[in-house]
């Protein structure tokens, strides 16, 4: 076993985007109308603030575009943390969709990470300045490179670097697998390694190990395991290259060597002699990872069946607050069933729905049943579509008397490699007591 400590926080939270941003935000990044290409955003920092007293900044970058409809602007995406570094190189970058005929405005803000358990909270958050931008001049920026002033109040709190690359190909979901250990490493301090792709111009990192400690006079990372678009656009051949750098806990990471290479060239296992010692590439490979479409084309079968929770904790179906309300219209469970259902059923091919309930008393048994058939026959549980599944439902709504604890078990046992269980829960948000 090694010794390893972590050289960066990879912690990544996603954007909570909802209503008319969320639709906006989709818009923005999956339209394939109009001349719109997908462009992947590298991002880097020089010389920030330091925001820390006793050690460096932690920062990360958020990403926002304007929301035409009202001027606000809708975060789009995030890097990653990076401790005690005032520098930082970001392995995560952020995809976006670039439209030619259209102005878009972005908008880069930069903050030291204070709250690690809560980075969804940017007030949490030590602001350290912010750049805004139109995504054609990162696009039309010599080299597609962008160096903006990241302000604060009128002070410039450091740089904020953009790469824009374009994404040509559509490229697979495929893995790269593999190992990486140094044998004979001369260093007693921690080591990781970066792994970097090219676009022809420049490298930027698309993966960082964690730091590790020599034993035994080895290092062995952690297996990697890669999209292959994000590391070579599925051309093995692409070059890339590996950098070596000697971890120190406050940020002033040494490099130690650098080597170009090509995945094709490993593929079978490679050695590398270098100053701090044998770099040894193991057990590569790339994983076939087949697309939806792929599934579907090769003979899937999609049998949908669902799973209702009737625990005490929704709320008795006559209270204003319960999620099974009576009024259909405020009812959570047929707007959920409505949502997933109308699309998950057109891939069934007899739209023959199993419909189980759970955490209730059913009538004419005095305990809870954590598995009953919805429409009264565990033998034959089936009714046929969505709206079959809905008037069962409300037909069955109050004749159960909601009880629990909430238990899985028994559902489980209808389970099979072909048949999974789609158990259909909704979480209600306790109010804090002022």
């Amino acid at each position: 076993m090694c010794g390893c400590t972590t050289s960066s926080d990879a912690t990544t939270e996603s954007a909570a985007v909802g209503g008319d941003n969320e639709e906006l935000l989709e818009s923005q990044l999956y339209a394939d109308d109009g001349l719109c290409t997908t462009t992947e955003i590298h991002v880097s920092c020089q010389n920030l603030a330091d925001k820390d007293v006793f050690s460096k900044s932690d920062p990360f970058a958020v990403l926002y575009f304007k929301n035409k409809k009202n001027g606000q602007w809708v975060e789009t995406g995030r890097t990653e943390v990076i401790d005690d570094n005032l520098n930082p190189v970001f392995v995560k970058s952020i995809i976006v969709k670039y439209f030619f005929e259209e102005r878009q405005p972005m908008r880069f803000e930069v903050y030291d990470a204070d709250d690690k358990k809560d980075l969804r909270n940017l007030k949490k958050q030590e602001f350290i300045g912010a750049a805004e931008f139109a995504l054609h001049e990162a696009i039309r920026a010599k080299d597609q490179i962008l160096r903006l002033p990241l302000v604060d109040k009128g002070k410039s709190n450091g740089t904020i670097i953009l790469h824009a690359e374009e994404v040509k190909e559509k490229l697979s979901s495929n893995l790269a697998h593999m190992t990486i250990e140094c044998y004979g490493a001369v260093k007693n301090s921690p080591m990781f390694y970066r792994l970097l792709r090219s676009d022809g111009n420049s490298f930027f990192p698309v993966y960082q190990s964690e730091a590790c400690r020599r034993r035994n006079g080895n290092i062995k990372w952690h297996k990697v395991k890669i999209p292959t678009a994000g590391l070579f656009r599925d051309d093995q051949s692409k070059p890339l290259r590996i950098e070596l750098y000697e971890y120190f806990s406050n940020g002033n990471h040494k490099l130690l060597e650098t080597r170009d290479f090509q995945f094709v060239s490993i593929i079978d296992g490679f050695k590398w002699e270098s100053k701090v010692g044998v770099i040894v590439f193991k057990d590569v490979s790339v994983e076939k990872r087949a697309s939806f479409l792929e599934y579907l084309f090769g003979g899937c079968q999609i049998s949908l069946a669902i799973a209702i929770d009737f625990t005490a904790s929704n709320n008795d179906p006559d209270m204003p607050n319960s999620l099974h309300s009576t009024n259909l219209q405020k009812n959570q469970y047929v707007q959920a069933i409505r949502a997933i259902g109308d699309i998950l059923q057109e891939y069934d091919s007899d739209k023959n729905i199993p419909v189980f309930g759970f955490g209730a008393k059913v009538p004419g048994f005095k305990s809870a049943s954590h598995c009953f058939a919805l429409n009264g026959n565990i033998f034959a549980p089936e009714v046929h579509t969505i709206d079959g599944v809905l008037n069962t439902y409300t037909k069955n709504l109050t004749k159960l008397h909601f009880s629990g604890p909430v238990s899985y078990t028994h559902l489980r046992a209808h389970e099979t490699p072909e048949h999974l269980v789609c158990r259909l829960l909704l979480e209600k948000k306790k109010k804090k007591k002022k």
